[in-house]
């Protein structure tokens, strides 16, 4: 038996050639009483110096191979332009690839390719076999696959599909140091092939954050299908991720993102004020606050918690009023020695005398500010003439013009959020309060005159049920500053409610108690019917709350007092 093997040489000539008949040049040296491997390497060099004699070559039958072509395949007459020539095929070489981006198996377990093998890799653009086996793990498919010069193509179907990005999900709860289990830790979505892409091998992969990554492989079935992109890696830090999902589909796609909330470690944070019956600073149990900011739902450590974190450690002297030579000295040691993340003052820490030791609170308030700490302040600020707000803003500021007034209502005025401010406390992840309402409980609000310039005003002192506000309705009643880590609202009722187990914020006044929440999911809700008027209004303080208690998790964490430098 005669093996043939064809080695092609091109010259690049142009013009018409004479017939190459392979059939009856073998037959002649058949005939010939050569040995069998004298036959073979005559009919090879023929083939050999034809081929490089013309350039072009039809094999098969006797006829001029067409201009463009440097090989042609008929066996038939083709009676018709575009007709068929032949009814026999061309048996490409089965070969079973193992990696999609390299020459394996042909160059595999070679050291010459694996030093050179860009260059290699190049070299054999345009190879051709038949993949013997399905490889979804390398995105090999089964059947005809062209080399690229950098990976190998399948030529069965093209990857078409369109990704819906709405149906994006990311699952699980991720932890600083704790690998990821791609059972539990995945991104979810939906994606829709026609039937022509059907069989063809999908791949969806974001890029790599903190350790971090996500990858999908699969084949595609005709319509909507929903595939899963399995996380791996262990994430090093605590900073949110954004990741974009690249696709192989040769669709047009909007790219989709995935945000991964990491956990925050476990937060202190040091409660002073009056936490009994309503709740108006977050400090014991049982207590709309407290429950609110306590609840998993909101921030904790579950699927869908809105915040993620460890735990909010409670830290509650149970000082009010105007502290004692004692109690200062115990908020010193916990601002000043024990550095707590946070620091929340409400309803009613009292500040306003010139006192040495109250000097040496508003002193070390304003240390701790400066040395990155946090301090959220819902805080009414008594008295009202020359109070407390008056004295730690002035020293704050150093501007001893600053000054405190009330704003001129009665128990349930309304005051607007801006419309115009999108940040951490007006587009938290509570909600967006651009432009909504918020209620003041049981008697007045406090504005301030701070320097407007170092400050982004969230209220003015402006009751929109009121028209004789005129002395404060160009002062800030809600605020935070820019480059300290302080938000202030002048209400230390703001979170003012009553707790029930069982059905939320109990009291139903219109003037009083404007913090609501859902009873079953403890999730923060804007309260009805409220105001002082005849009109009434949906307040949201329960939302705007939120939102800044999760803005003084998030600075606490990356630009605190406790972040790494």
């Amino acid at each position: 038996m005669i093996y043939i093997f064809v080695a092609v040489n091109v010259f690049g000539i142009k013009h018409s050639i004479p017939h190459f008949n392979l059939k009856l040049m073998t037959d002649f040296i058949n005939s010939t009483y050569l040995s069998p491997s004298k036959k073979v390497i005559t009919l090879l060099l023929t083939i050999a110096f034809q081929v490089s004699l013309w350039g072009q070559v039809t094999i098969g039958m006797g006829a001029e191979p067409n201009p463009g072509s440097l090989l042609q395949l008929k066996n038939t007459e083709q009676t018709t332009e575009g007709g068929p020539n032949a009814d026999k095929g061309l048996k490409l070489p089965c070969v079973l690839l193992t990696k999609k981006t390299a020459l394996y198996p042909m160059l595999e377990n070679n050291p010459q390719y694996e030093n050179q093998k860009e260059e290699f890799d190049l070299q054999h653009i345009g190879l051709i076999v038949y993949n013997t086996e399905e490889n979804i793990g390398e995105l090999l498919c089964k059947g005809v696959n062209v080399w690229n010069g950098k990976e190998w193509m399948c030529l069965i179907n093209e990857t078409k599909y369109t990704t819906d990005c709405g149906t994006l999900r990311v699952h699980g709860v991720y932890k600083q140091n704790v690998a990821l289990d791609k059972t539990k830790h995945y991104i979810s979505m939906d994606i829709t092939a026609p039937l022509e892409a059907k069989g063809s091998l999908y791949h969806l992969n974001t890029n790599t954050i903190d350790g971090i990554s996500f990858e999908a492989k699969g084949k595609l079935k005709e319509g909507t299908q929903t595939v899963i992109l399995e996380g791996s890696g262990t994430p090093q830090g605590v900073d949110s991720k954004n990741f974009g999902i690249m696709i192989n589909s040769i669709e047009p796609n909007l790219q989709c993102s995935a945000r991964v909330q990491m956990v925050l470690p476990r937060k202190r944070m040091l409660v002073l004020g009056n936490a009994d019956t309503y709740g108006w600073v977050p400090g014991k149990t049982k207590v709309g606050s407290y429950e609110v900011l306590k609840s998993q739902n909101n921030f904790g450590t579950l699927q869908n918690s809105v915040v993620k974190v460890e735990d909010i450690e409670i830290i509650y002297p149970a000082i009010n009023g105007r502290p004692t030579q004692a109690q200062v000295d115990i908020i010193v040691n916990y601002l000043k020695n024990e550095k707590v993340d946070i620091c929340y003052i409400g309803q009613d820490l009292y500040m306003d005398t010139d006192n040495t030791h109250l000097i040496k609170l508003r002193q070390t308030l304003v240390d701790y500010l400066e040395a990155k700490g946090v301090v959220v302040m819902f805080w009414e600020a008594n008295p009202y003439l020359n109070g407390s707000a008056q004295a730690f803003f002035r020293d704050l500021f150093q501007d001893s013009s600053i000054e405190q007034k009330r704003v001129p209502s009665s128990p349930g005025a309304i005051f607007a959020m801006a419309d115009n401010i999108q940040d951490e406390i007006t587009t938290g992840p509570f909600g967006d309060v651009r432009g909504k309402l918020w209620g003041e409980d049981a008697s007045w609000a406090m504005s301030v005159s701070v320097p407007q310039d170092k400050v982004t005003v969230y209220s003015w002192g402006d009751d929109i049920t009121n028209d004789n506000d005129a002395e404060t309705s160009d002062k800030p009643v809600g605020f935070r500053h820019k480059s300290l880590n302080l938000v202030y609202f002048g209400d230390g009722g703001f979170p003012s409610s009553i707790y029930s187990a069982t059905g939320g914020n109990s009291q139903t006044s219109a003037t009083i108690c404007p913090f609501n929440w859902n009873p079953t999911t403890m999730l923060p809700t804007p309260k009805p019917n409220y105001g002082r008027g005849s009109q009434k209004y949906d307040v949201y303080n329960s939302t705007i709350w939120s939102n800044t208690m999760a803005w003084a998790l998030y600075q606490a964490q990356h630009h605190g007092i406790n972040t790494p430098l």
